[in-house]
């Protein structure tokens, strides 16, 4: 049976738990169970259900039984004690009922208080980082109104600064000392640390069985508390919270008053749990651990799959510089080959944690060197299988947390086949990316642009001849366009490729560039159209991996919107204040409503509205400063290398380091230090327009010699590409050398292409008295409305995506749509932000 999450009895909202959780939950409060409809509590298998620790708890109801065959030793007196819970024992008693309390487990590993005034007033004054300090609370700090037993507390000191606890005369909520009063329940975590997961679920798994420790009320498991920590790891902590996590920097400055409050476990305590977890040798499969692996991907909402008779493995790809697999391809050759597998290759470093959560769980074999990227065994299947390629002298590490887990563990046997080759020769954080699979990517996802740009050459051939303001029209040209679009970003992939077969136009053919050529339009509406899609597509399951945004290093798909819209061949400071706008906007909106923001892109406060907007006006003041076409492109050159020049002196590693997100220079920091990268592809851009449209009137001969030149200055971008991907890398996050020279080759290739259909081609010689490439008035014959209309409101139509594809995440749970739903909500999706901007040009309006 599945109980309904959040169900209402009587006042009381169920939580949020899986059914075998939550029938257990029910049984440790018979009055609340009562409530229940009997078709789900009266079987007597049901009624026995049990977590372990109970002390009237049977074999058969057991929620699992730990397997422990043959002798034991270690530091329990029995098998059966080992998950035993300590008994909560009082430091400081109330008199009565407004007073204070604080009541802890044996030598204070636990501990949770009433009506307690915590004093961050001090903290203002501290510049180090205090994390790991354990004077963040001194004497006189920590206060309580209650009968202290000082010398229980005395003798009972894991909790460093609670021998600091004072009594004040008079109550706390009365003492009118309080700045803040906190009515939630509130649990306030010392972590053990962020830098990487294996550390970091040290401290969700003590938060979990914390709270089993506090279960003496129903409301133990609900999700309405407030959690204040040291620092944060977003993602996972709403399985315990609806509420934003708070720093100390949220209560700095401030006496603060809790109603109530949870000191849970601590992850280093003597005996601790998740490692050095003192499990009885030989003993494996604890009940707690798997019951947290279920309730963090029942929380978090984690699609499941169930097996198929294909084994599915996954391999772990380390993207570091140290403990890579050097034959990773020749490994994973065999099992590719074998039609009984089916293998992927992932990088957890490019992911959001749910993804990766996603791909776990749905794994049977997980297969990794050692580091912390193998703590995803936790949340393995129960049949499973975590395979270590190489211990790295730590043997027991993953092999005592498989055996907690209850998940098979298998290593290299044969260590004489393990050679020891050279680690990778770059600074740290410089990944595999850094190598022939950048120059794969680099061209893949360049090739993703294809399929809009046969759209845009199908829409011109079998469209040009209706009116561009009808809607038949505009509904065969999304047919063209938007349809295949979003099949590529979901189910389909690229096929085939287009060779022009038209006759070449007469050599006497006079070519009107103008100011606005149709090449530009074209390269805009690609970045629009390409985006619109993207930013939606890579929420559903159906999205490839190789799409998605890269952390650090890499060049994907997704890793093109921001470049191609920042290599924008119009010098628009006008747009530089709606752009602006539109960024403080979107960062109100988002932190109002607590929506999601990846802080790996841009930072906690930036987003692509704020650095396009920055780029824009920074680069329309430098290049104010020049006063010829050849000073702005030494200016463009001179400034990328300076950038570059920067992030390899160490702002590269600090920026893609995992270090948090704290004060406003380093919680931006990814947006900060790109943006003297943007600047320099956004005055490339003004340098390439420039010339471009140097002549109004090109003959045949000369038009050809121009794109020639293009032809040449593209594949000298392409060759420093490939360079790039091993000397500095191609990274989005930095805009460095290597990802501003990828972005000019893509778009000079783009521009070759349209310049071939679209100027050579397809232009119809007899229509003299229209411009070929004008412009845009002009050019309506030439031109889809498809992509006139995104270039009449291309701003509108990327703001209208952003908001729809928030409005989208928060109705439809993208994250659980099949292949075919993920398809026709899409294609809505596209058809709306489409159609809007085509009304628009129909009735000629135009807003950015």
């Amino acid at each position: 049976h599945q109980v309904e999450d959040g169900k209402n009895l009587n006042g009381f909202s169920l939580p949020s738990l899986p059914s075998e959780h939550l029938i257990r939950f029910l049984n440790t409060f018979p009055k609340l169970k009562h409530q229940m409809p009997t078709n789900l509590t009266g079987k007597s298998s049901i009624s026995s259900a049990c977590w372990g620790h109970e002390r009237d708890c049977t074999t058969d109801g057991r929620f699992q039984t730990p397997q422990c065959p043959g002798e034991h030793t270690g530091w329990a007196r029995s098998k059966e004690d080992q998950e035993q819970l300590s008994q909560l024992a009082p430091q400081c008693v109330p008199t009565y009922l407004g007073d204070s309390s604080l009541e802890c487990t044996h030598y204070l590993r636990f501990c949770r208080g009433r009506n307690l005034l915590f004093d961050f007033r001090d903290l203002t004054q501290r510049e180090e980082r205090i994390r790991y300090h354990m004077d963040v609370l001194k004497p006189g700090q920590l206060l309580g109104h209650c009968e202290l037993n000082r010398t229980r507390l005395a003798g009972e000191m894991d909790h460093i600064e609670l021998r600091n606890f004072e009594v004040l005369p008079h109550p706390i909520l009365e003492s009118g000392l309080c700045d803040l009063v906190v009515n939630t329940p509130t649990f306030i975590m010392k972590i053990d640390a962020t830098y990487n997961m294996y550390h970091h679920f040290c401290d969700f798994f003590n938060l979990y069985a914390s709270l089993f420790v506090n279960q003496s009320h129903p409301a133990a498991f609900n999700t309405d508390v407030q959690i204040l920590i040291w620092e944060t790891y977003p993602d996972t902590f709403k399985a315990f919270s609806q509420r934003s996590v708070w720093t100390l920097s949220d209560v700095e400055g401030k006496r603060v008053c809790f109603k109530n409050v949870v000191l849970p476990l601590l992850p280093r305590m003597i005996f601790g749990l998740f490692y050095n977890t003192p499990i009885i040798q030989g003993c494996s499969n604890s009940g707690l651990f798997r019951a947290f692996s279920e309730f963090i991907l029942h929380r978090l909402q984690i699609p499941y799959k169930p097996p198929q008779r294909i084994i599915r493995i996954t391999y772990l790809s380390r993207r570091t510089k140290y403990r890579q697999v050097l034959n990773e391809e020749e490994l994973l050759a065999p099992l590719e080959a074998n039609e009984e597998y089916s293998v992927q290759r992932v990088s957890y470093e490019r992911l959001p944690f749910t993804d990766q959560l996603a791909i776990t769980r749905n794994t049977d074999i997980l297969i990794g060197m050692h580091g912390a990227g193998l703590t995803h065994l936790l949340f393995l299947p129960n049949w499973a299988c975590i395979f270590e390629l190489y211990n790295c002298e730590d043997p027991n590490c993953y092999k005592d947390l498989a055996r907690l887990r209850g998940v098979r563990y298998r290593t290299w046997e044969q260590r004489q086949l393990a050679e020891m080759g050279d680690y990778v020769t770059y600074r740290s954080d410089e990944l595999d990316l850094l190598s022939w699979r950048s120059v794969k990517e680099s061209l893949d996802s360049f090739l993703v642009t294809i399929p809009t740009v046969l759209g845009f050459v199908l829409c011109r051939l079998f469209c040009g001849h209706l009116s561009p303001k009808c809607w038949r029209r505009f509904l065969l040209e999304f047919l063209l366009i938007g349809l295949p679009t979003v099949i590529l970003v979901t189910v389909g992939t690229i096929v085939g490729y287009i060779y022009g077969n038209v006759a070449p136009n007469p050599t006497h053919h006079e070519y009107e560039i103008g100011k606005r050529p149709i090449v530009f339009t074209l390269l805009r509406a690609t970045a629009y159209s390409g985006t619109c899609a993207a930013i939606l597509a890579v929420d559903f399951p159906s999205y490839p991996t190789a799409y998605r945004k890269s952390r650090t290093f890499g060049a994907s798909a997704m890793d093109m919107g921001i470049g191609l819209n920042t290599a924008d061949l119009r010098k628009l400071p006008r747009s530089v204040v709606p752009l602006l706008v539109l960024g403080l906007a979107r960062t109100i909106v988002i932190t109002s409503i607590d929506y999601h923001q990846d802080e790996s892109e841009y930072g906690k406060h930036l987003n692509a509205f704020f650095i396009l907007g920055l780029t824009k006006l920074m680069g329309s003041l430098y290049s104010a400063r020049v006063h010829s076409d050849d000073q702005l492109l030494a200016l463009a050159l001179g400034l990328l290398f300076l950038h570059e020049l920067l992030l390899q002196s160490g702002l590269g590693e600090f920026v893609m380091s995992s270090s948090p997100h704290e004060g406003f220079l380093s919680a931006n920091r990814e947006g900060l230090s790109s943006l003297h990268g943007c600047v320099a592809l956004y005055l490339l851009s003004i340098y390439f327009a420039r010339w471009y449209t140097a002549q109004d009137h090109l003959s045949y001969q000369q038009f050809t010699i121009k794109l020639k030149k293009m032809l040449l200055a593209a594949i000298l971008c392409w060759i420093l590409v490939f360079i790039s991907a091993y000397l500095t890398g191609i990274a989005r996050v930095t805009f460095n050398f290597g990802y501003v020279t990828w972005i000019s080759a893509v778009c000079l290739s783009l521009v070759l292409i349209y310049a071939y259909f679209f100027e050579l081609k397809l232009v119809n010689t007899d229509q003299s008295k229209n411009k070929s490439a004008g412009d845009s008035e002009q050019k309506g014959l030439s031109l889809p409305s498809f992509v006139e209309s995104l270039n009449m409101n291309g701003l509108t139509h990327f703001m209208l995506s952003n908001f729809l594809t928030g409005m989208v995440n928060m109705t439809l749970n993208p994250d659980k749509r099949g292949n075919l739903e993920s398809v026709v909500i899409l294609c809505i999706y596209m058809f709306v932000c489409a159609g809007v901007v085509f009304v628009m040009m129909r009735k000629g309006i135009r807003i950015a």
